[in-house]
């Protein structure tokens, strides 16, 4: 009975060798799903920290704070929102360049060449509706016709639209700079694509001008634009605008009271702090729970002036306040003190503080400093 007990043995052995390897692979199963769960939750979390990187950039008042690295990244996330919108208007994205208004978007679009969508006869009829011979329409009539008839209102009619939606996604979204390409035939005989039309269309004027009244060739020339010249029914290629890249925009005009208020008390401390750096100050801003009452301190050849930041939507800071600061001052033997605000002050408040070194900033006053130092 040795034979039957070792093949029972061997059985069990592989049926064990069996359960073993169905477990190894019951917890690399497991282990590929934990994995995969782990990525997406990461790439989840990634997401997120790029909507919210978006939501940023389109924050005026925030966005004055960034560093030029974190501008230049977070420029990168808006071209994915970008890309999909101005290819509907049958544009190519290029890129998204930064100048002192605002963000432009540059892009391509391809038109084909006016002999094909312009005919060069005309035919005329008598009085009594009998055709007569036709007459050769001249070089500058079929560019005439092509610019007013397809390229002009093209391009305003898509800018226009590309407008009306990148304004949602960025409020920044100011310029288009478009340049029309076309397939022409160069010196040497040769078909070459090549740039007959470059401008530059801005949000706000376009949405100024009467279309209908005005003329598109004429509301085209309204922009910075550069045309090629007419030979021979052809145009002659040009070189596209260029506007320089990664030049950090001055944003103060987009910055007002009202978005100063919906900064958080710690945001709006960091901005006043960039704020006297851009006005020449060494600036720190002091940790909230042992600052004294001090959100900034700033400095200017040797004489260092303690700031309060008040953001209040409408209350307006009281004399109590002018009080506490000026014991502030000095007891830090500080060269004065400076309360700003995005409301207003009491007058009692102006009185007192007329009286000693400190200095009253209200809203109206701070988007002078904003509009002039940012």
């Amino acid at each position: 009975m040795d034979w039957f007990k070792n093949w029972v043995k061997a059985r069990e052995e592989r049926e064990a060798e069996k359960r073993r390897f169905a477990d190894e692979q019951r917890r690399l199963q497991q282990e590929r799903e934990a994995e995969k769960r782990r990525l997406a939750d990461e790439q989840h979390r990634l997401q997120q920290e790029r909507e919210a990187r978006i939501k940023l950039i389109g924050d005026p008042a925030k966005f004055i704070s960034l560093s030029d690295e974190e501008f230049k990244e977070l420029g990168q996330l808006l071209v994915n929102k970008f890309e999909p919108l101005i290819s509907s208007a049958g544009m190519k994205l290029i890129s998204l360049i930064l100048d002192k208004n605002g963000i432009l978007a540059k892009v391509e679009i391809d038109f084909q060449t006016p002999g094909s969508l312009v005919s060069p006869h005309e035919q005329r009829y008598t009085a009594k509706g009998k055709p007569v011979k036709g007459r050769r329409k001249k070089d500058n009539e079929i560019i005439e016709e092509y610019l007013k008839n397809h390229v002009a209102s093209s391009l305003l009619a898509s800018s226009r639209r590309i407008f009306s939606s990148g304004r949602v996604i960025h409020p920044l979204f100011t310029k288009i700079l478009v340049s029309c390409f076309t397939w022409m035939i160069d010196e040497y005989g040769n078909f070459v694509r090549a740039c007959f039309l470059s401008c530059i269309i801005e949000r706000e004027l376009l949405f100024k001008l009467n279309l209908d009244n005005l003329g598109t060739m004429n509301a085209l020339t309204k922009f910075q634009y550069q045309l090629g010249q007419v030979t021979n029914g052809r145009f002659k290629e040009i070189e596209p605008i260029e506007v320089k890249p990664n030049q950090k925009p001055n944003l103060s005009q987009y910055v007002s009271i009202a978005d100063l208020k919906q900064l958080s008390p710690p945001e709006f401390e960091k901005f006043i702090g960039e704020l006297y750096q851009k006005m020449g100050y060494n600036t720190s801003v002091t940790v909230r729970s042992n600052d004294g009452g001090i959100d900034v301190i700033a400095e200017l050849e040797g004489n260092r002036v303690l700031i309060q930041c008040k953001r209040f939507k409408d209350s307006s800071v009281g004399v109590h306040a002018v009080r506490e600061l000026y014991g502030v001052v000095t007891a830090e033997n500080a060269k004065k003190g400076i309360i700003i605000c995005t409301s207003d002050f009491t007058s009692d408040a102006r009185r007192f503080a007329a009286r000693i070194p400190i200095e009253l900033i209200d809203g109206k006053t701070l988007e002078g400093l904003v509009r002039r130092y940012l």
